[in-house]
């Protein structure tokens, strides 16, 4: 079974007041002082969304009969949601951090993965680990593709938004904003955003819908030690970003 954790982080937006003192009194020529004062008052408002997942990918017991002893084996693709709900209009991205990084996690070379009915053929950055076998073998990889967001405002209004991809929280995006965007390992922050009649800005939600197909393919059969028992052990963490 793939893990699939949520946490959030929150930042607070701060609103500022300026007061400025000036100094007389009634039917006298007003002055400024000098020394007037100029007041700061700080007003600091949380917007914190929570995030859940729905749905669970796991493929059961797989034989090692029915896997290709020399090529990688492509399993269904299993449907998972993220879903956040946030107090008011926020501004966010989505970080996906790969738990099970480090050498030897995931077969080397480009990894083949079935998404629906279409075979792909994904830079290795792609994919991410599922652990490794008794013999220390890598037993295969994953891969994310988040697709067709769905964002709705306070007003209770659907907004048209595309999906993007950025290397950090605030940096620019990475490529034309799509119906759908595939996880890479450079570029692990998703967002939604919306057209503006001259450039894409960041969706200011109230509740966001992100569906995820997630594709799994497992190493050769000729690597996998027969007998052996292993695991599928992928695990994957999904922050909020505020922006």
């Amino acid at each position: 079974m793939l893990e699939f954790n949520n946490m959030k982080r929150i930042q607070t937006l701060a609103g500022f007041l300026f007061l400025l003192g000036l100094g007389g009194s009634a039917g006298a020529a007003k002055s400024v002082s000098p020394s007037s004062m100029l007041t700061v008052t700080t007003k600091i408002k949380a917007l914190p969304c929570n995030a859940s997942i729905s749905g669970t990918v796991d493929h059961g017991v797989i034989s090692r009969a029915l896997l290709h002893p020399t090529q990688l084996t492509q399993l269904n693709s299993q449907n998972i949601t993220l879903n956040i709900d946030c107090e008011g209009d926020t501004l966010l991205r989505i970080k996906v951090s790969d738990e099970k990084t480090g050498a030897g996690m995931k077969p080397s070379g480009d990894l083949k993965m079935k998404f629906g009915t279409g075979l792909y053929t994904m830079d290795n950055r792609s994919g991410l680990g599922l652990g490794k076998n008794s013999a220390g073998i890598p037993i295969g990889a994953y891969a994310l593709q988040f697709a067709y967001a769905t964002v709705v405002n306070s007003a209770n209004a659907s907004m048209p938004v595309k999906l993007i991809r950025a290397s950090s929280a605030t940096g620019a995006i990475s490529e034309t904003p799509a119906d759908t965007a595939f996880f890479l390992n450079l570029v692990p922050y998703f967002g939604a955003v919306t057209y503006n009649g001259s450039s894409w800005d960041p969706a200011a939600g109230k509740t966001f819908t992100f569906p995820i197909v997630v594709a799994t393919t497992i190493n050769k059969s000729s690597l996998l030690k027969a007998g052996d028992t292993a695991e599928l052990d992928g695990k994957v963490t999904m922050e909020i970003v505020y922006l």
